[in-house]
């Protein structure tokens, strides 16, 4: 499996180089973009989207004109947040665990709360996938970051992002945001080791439920896909060209 991720690791590997030598000030945009990107596609894919003006507004600080603007604006915010923390937790190379989810989900929803695992025996009712029943989610946790513990040496880290996810979104363990979870700790997988995080686009929102119902290949499609993507835009982020072009 690993010989299908070369040709990407080569990419990668030519971004880094890219990205030492670029300005500072220029690093600093691209992420900036980068992580306003990751906020508004996460919000679309989570089923709450938001214009591009009203994500300026919210991820400057604004409070909003009526309730469901600050309702909106507050939870952009926080999805901003919980992106912030796993780029530190994935900077810091910390194996992933149970604590790690649940604060995850701190940082979406404001608040852990004591009921906050899942208690009904389905996940969604528009997006409805096979999960674990709600008195084996705890039992499925242990196992699943046990497991990813002793792979992480040795799948490729791409692999082991995936069957992260994968198993994450199968267990499903919280009424609300499994998956965005789920894509938190992939990415957490894939910056410990070196990866940019990948980002489901909004467009492909009903393919990315949709490859829940199958096997893990869909959701590895997906990931290879937006990592590809990824590259490219940082490329042209941090091109030199983009001066020259402007002058």
């Amino acid at each position: 499996m690993e010989r299908c991720y070369l040709k990407l690791d080569e990419q990668l590997d030519q971004l880094i180089g890219v990205e030492w030598s670029a300005p500072a000030s220029r690093r600093e945009a691209m992420h900036d973009r980068l992580t306003k990107g990751w906020v508004y596609h996460e919000l679309v894919v989570e089923g709450f989207g938001m214009e591009a003006e009203s994500l300026d507004r919210a991820l400057h600080g604004e409070v909003g004109g009526n309730h469901m603007e600050r309702t909106a604006f507050e939870r952009a915010r926080r999805f901003r947040a919980a992106y912030q923390r796993m780029r530190e937790v994935g900077a810091s190379a910390e194996p992933l665990n149970r604590g790690q989810a649940l604060a995850y989900l701190g940082w979406l929803t404001g608040r852990v709360e004591a009921g906050s695992m899942r208690k009904d025996a389905g996940a969604t009712e528009q997006f409805k996938h096979e999960v674990v029943a709600p008195e084996q989610i705890d039992k499925a946790l242990g196992m699943m970051f046990a497991e990813a513990d002793l792979m992480s040496s040795r799948l490729h880290p791409i692999d082991l992002a995936v069957q992260v996810h994968h198993r994450f979104v199968k267990i499903w363990p919280f009424e609300k945001h499994s998956a965005a979870v789920a894509r938190l700790l992939a990415n957490q997988v894939l910056l410990a080791n070196g990866y940019p995080a990948v980002i489901i686009p909004s467009y492909e929102r009903q393919r990315y439920y949709h490859s829940l119902h199958y096997d893990v290949s869909r959701s590895r499609e997906l990931f290879v896909e937006g990592l590809a993507e990824q590259a490219q835009i940082r490329f042209r982020e941090l091109s030199p060209r983009r001066e020259s072009v402007a002058a």
